[in-house]
């Protein structure tokens, strides 16, 4: 399985959602590779609505997630916390 990161993720779901402005949860996810991928790019959406490039609309309980973009045309950069946390060794 190939490594990814949130950011590189983060990356990939600003590009779809410049490009169509709006897509529920399921269209973001759908060529992911694995669960590490869509968490990743879970992480990373919550990085963007944090930093207000993003909105959210799920008007059912439960039901399908709608993610808009609201960040405009300017560079945004997904940095996160998470990408921080890999392990790097063993303990002898």
């Amino acid at each position: 399985q190939t490594k990814t990161s949130v950011k590189e993720q983060g990356e990939l779901v600003v590009a779809a959602l410049r490009e169509h402005g709006t897509l529920t949860f399921a269209e973001l996810t759908a060529e992911c590779d694995g669960t590490f991928e869509v968490v990743a790019r879970f992480l990373s959406l919550l990085e963007l609505y944090r930093a207000d490039n993003v909105a959210f609309d799920q008007p059912d309980p439960l039901g399908e997630l709608s993610v808009t973009w609201t960040g405009g045309e300017g560079q945004v950069v997904v940095d996160s916390e998470y990408d921080e946390t890999e392990q790097t060794g063993e303990s002898a």
